[in-house]
């Protein structure tokens, strides 16, 4: 989720998955046709994708992968939560506009065998996206709250103390009311 947001991709690599999307897989030569860029740039691009887990590429043909599927589409959501993706576009709180001002670090998730996750998250507002939108799994977010990864990285890069404290009292929980709890704690502080 990749960890991501569609803003963090360039155009043309945001036109790809889209293409992708549509097609479910493509060969690189029609990719390169339909972008109008070299095929290698092509392939270049969707290594890059596959880096994040969201294309995979075998020989010439480029797949997008369930996880690229998520970021580009758009779901529909109930309503409740429609309203939260809104609010948070339409205002950022304190904390995230001055997160935002001194580049705070980005929290990169991982999971319970010590691997990397394809997903980080620099601000308030992208933690409550991925974690409203199921877009890190219930048990990769148990696992960084549980461990105090997420508790620390919300204290210290962000400076929000409080939210750290509510995050860290459910360290006891299973995997999915931990993720249930998790999103309903920041919908309140976004």
């Amino acid at each position: 989720m990749c960890s991501m947001l569609l803003e963090d991709l360039t155009a043309t690599k945001r036109r790809m998955l889209e293409i992708l999307a549509d097609k479910k897989e493509c060969e690189v030569s029609e990719l390169a046709k339909l972008l109008g860029i070299k095929a290698a740039t092509v392939k270049k691009y969707a290594s890059e994708l596959e880096k994040l887990g969201l294309a995979t590429r075998i020989g010439n043909t480029v797949k997008i992968t369930e996880q690229g599927l998520i970021l580009i589409s758009k779901p529909e959501k109930p309503q409740e939560d429609r309203e939260l993706h809104e609010n948070m576009k339409a205002e950022k709180s304190h904390a995230i506009r001055v997160a935002a001002a001194d580049a705070v670090e980005p929290f990169y998730f991982i999971n319970k065998e010590g691997g990397l996750v394809p997903l980080r998250v620099s601000s308030l507002e992208q933690l409550a996206v991925v974690v409203v939108y199921g877009i890190v799994k219930p048990e990769e977010l148990s696992y960084v709250v549980r461990n105090g990864y997420l508790v620390a990285w919300v204290r210290t890069a962000l400076g929000n103390k409080e939210l750290a404290e509510k995050l860290e009292g459910l360290r006891s929980m299973e995997d999915n009311q931990l993720a249930k709890e998790v999103a309903k704690i920041l919908k309140e502080f976004i």
